[in-house]
C-alpha cells in the first residue's frame, strides 16, 4: 500500500481554512475602508495581512489533518490559498501575473510554518 505525501482532504481542508480567512479580510477591507475612507494602501494592507494569515491558519488546520506528513499538506495548503489571492490581484491588474508564482512561494512557506506549529503542538504532551 502505498501513501501519499500530499492528501487531497488535508491540503483542500487547510486550502478552505485559508480561504475563509482571506475572504473574511477582503470584506474587512472594503467594508471598514468604505466606512473609514481609507486610502488604496490602507485597503490592501489589511487584506494581504489577512491573506497571511489565511495562509498560516491553512496550513496549520492541514497539519493537524494529516499526522503523517504535516509539512508537505501545510505547504499545498499554503499554496493553494495563495493561488486563489493571486487570482484575485490578476483580475484587478493583469499585468501582475508575473508575480503569481512568488504569491504561490510566499503562500506555501506560510503554511509550511503554520503545519510546523501544528507538528509541535502534537507531540507536546497533555
Amino acid at each position: 500500500m502505498k501513501q501519499s505525501i500530499v492528501t487531497a482532504r488535508a491540503a483542500f481542508g487547510g486550502a478552505v481554512t485559508g480561504w475563509i480567512c482571506a475572504v473574511f479580510g477582503l470584506v474587512v477591507a472594503l467594508g471598514l475602508g468604505g466606512v473609514l475612507s481609507w486610502s488604496g494602501g490602507t485597503k490592501t494592507l489589511v487584506g494581504s495581512l489577512f491573506g497571511v494569515i489565511g495562509c498560516l491558519l491553512g496550513g496549520f488546520r492541514a497539519g493537524l489533518l494529516e499526522r503523517s506528513a504535516p509539512l508537505s499538506n501545510g505547504a499545498a495548503a499554503g499554496a493553494l490559498t495563495a493561488v486563489a489571492l493571486a487570482m484575485v490581484g490578476v483580475v484587478q491588474d493583469p499585468s501582475r501575473v508575473g508575480g503569481v508564482l512568488f504569491g504561490i512561494f510566499i503562500g506555501a512557506s506560510f503554511g509550511t510554518f503554520g503545519a510546523m506549529v501544528s507538528n509541535i503542538s502534537a507531540r507536546r504532551p497533555r
